[in-house]
């Protein structure tokens, strides 16, 4: 798997919530403000067929596309790029830098703790 380009990133976003999708819908389902040429939203896609990241099923003349990887997959993916690239492949250095970035305090960690132990 590759990073995904932001372009990339923002058709996937909307085929990870759509799950399966024609061109139009996934268009339509782009945040507003955010909107993408028809053309260009075809070129991309055609783009991440190309890559794997996206399936399709062609009904009539209509090409129905699905991703082919889960978001929660492509998060992990991220975060382990992340923490290996910047943290020295160290979570714990990764998560002490969000928590002093983010100035959490003792209860929010606390609280994170709690979640960790609940998984």
């Amino acid at each position: 798997m590759e990073k995904l380009t932001k372009a990339e990133e923002r058709i996937m976003q909307a085929l990870w919530k759509l799950e399966r999708a024609a061109l139009g819908d996934i268009r339509t389902s782009l945040p507003k403000g955010e909107e993408i040429p028809p053309t260009t939203v075809a070129s991309m896609v055609k783009v991440l067929v190309k890559k794997g990241y996206v399936s399709y099923e062609t009904f009539g003349r209509t090409n129905i596309y699905s991703p082919t990887f889960n978001k929660s997959d492509y998060r992990k993916f991220l975060m382990n790029s992340m923490v290996s690239n910047y943290f020295d492949g160290s979570f714990k250095k990764m998560v002490s830098f969000f928590a002093k970035e983010e100035k959490l305090d003792k209860e929010d960690i606390e609280d994170l703790l709690k979640e960790l132990e609940e998984d």
